[in-house]
């Protein structure tokens, strides 16, 4: 996920217009450099199951009795931090898929 704004100060259409053509290839770019990270996977820290942002942790902690977790980071700002995960496991009604943040 990307977020954008793009905001425009100057008063005359030509020059907000030729502000807009320069600001949308920064726009563009930062989508590209802010897309998905790679994904890690691993079923704990200690399998490459874990990542850190700023003062973020984010860590996988499958507690299933077969199966492969992958979580990544889609952005992060100061105090607020957004991700996805996908799963495959296999086991009792007990299994669990966690992600701790610390």
């Amino acid at each position: 996920m990307s977020r954008f704004i793009l905001q425009s100060t100057l008063s005359t259409p030509s020059s907000t217009t030729a502000a807009m053509k320069f600001l949308l290839p920064a726009a563009i770019a930062l989508a590209a450099a802010t897309a998905h990270a790679e994904d890690f996977c691993g079923s704990t820290d200690k399998e490459n199951g874990k990542v850190e942002v700023g003062a973020y942790k984010i860590v996988n902690n499958n507690w299933a009795v077969a199966g492969k977790q992958c979580t990544g980071v889609d952005w992060s700002e100061t105090t607020t931090i957004a991700w996805h995960t996908s799963y495959n496991i296999t086991g009792d009604q007990r299994s669990e898929i966690i992600i701790a943040i610390q």
